[in-house]
């Protein structure tokens, strides 16, 4: 009788030690998952952040040298042969004092994008025949009025890229 419970002893020590062993493993990856999804989130926000920062960027540079960029188009900008992902365009919004420059846009496919003249300054979401779009705008002290915009997919896209990279 020794013997059986010496026996029913280790499998009960063993049973113990498993489920001991299953509640710390998954605790751990419960653990992990919270924090890549935190980590996650996090990493696209800041993206997001670093991408609209950007935008802000142009917007100052364009708004401080305005002939400079209307003169000749904006291809100093985004040239023809870049990324999709670096394209922007820089519209200047009529009923400014650069009302008179030629609305330049840096790439075909974002030309079509007609900024409203009465937008506030800031950063905003635009949506246009499906596609997204960030703006910038931004007024200068001079009183011209720019807008800078940036396809939304091909930001979302990148932002996405760089968190799970993260992760």
């Amino acid at each position: 009788m020794d013997g059986f419970k010496t026996r029913l002893a280790a499998r009960s020590n063993q049973s113990l030690q498993f489920r001991l062993s299953f509640y710390l493993a998954f605790t751990s990856l419960s653990v992990a998952l919270v924090a890549g999804i935190v980590s996650f989130v996090s990493a696209l926000s800041e993206a997001h952040d670093l991408q609209d920062d950007m935008l802000r960027q142009i917007a100052v540079l364009a708004a401080s040298a305005p002939s400079q960029y209307t003169r000749g188009g904006i291809s100093e900008l985004s040239p023809s042969d870049a990324d999709e992902e670096t394209r922007v365009m820089v519209q200047w919004l009529s009923g400014t004092s650069a009302a008179s420059a030629p609305q330049a846009s840096a790439s075909a496919p974002l030309s079509g994008l007609s900024i409203p003249v009465g937008i506030s300054d800031g950063l905003h979401t635009l949506t246009v025949d499906g596609e997204d779009y960030r703006v910038a705008v931004l007024t200068s002290a001079g009183g011209s009025r720019v807008a800078v915009a940036q396809e939304g997919g091909m930001r979302n896209e990148i932002a996405r890229g760089s968190a799970l990279r993260t992760v």
